[in-house]
């Protein structure tokens, strides 16, 4: 309980950058799970078809799990980086 004290206290002067962050977070997670009760269906009815047929789909449902997930931590990434500039939080790049 201490050491979460102390990391929300650190965060105390950053706080409205916390806090877009941490919506960022959330709704990539909520994204993250809607995919995976979604992928957890097709693999159950994957499971359905002959044996050799449903270990194959299996493997490719989980590769494009893999990789669908990947792409929403990007997203969620890309959103959090729009969302603090939109803010005037983040730093703007400059071209050397």
């Amino acid at each position: 309980m201490l050491r979460l004290k102390k990391f929300f206290s650190y965060y105390k002067p950053y706080k409205h950058i916390f806090i877009a962050d941490l919506f960022c977070a959330f709704l990539a997670s909520l994204v993250m799970v809607a995919v995976s009760a979604v992928f957890s269906r097709m693999i159950t009815a994957s499971v359905r078809y002959a044996l050799v047929y449903g270990s194959l789909a299996s493997l490719i449902i989980m590769m494009t799990w893999l990789y669908i997930c990947g792409i929403i931590v990007i997203v969620g990434n890309v959103l959090n980086i729009s969302l603090n500039r939109a803010l005037g939080n983040g730093k703007q790049q400059t071209e050397p």
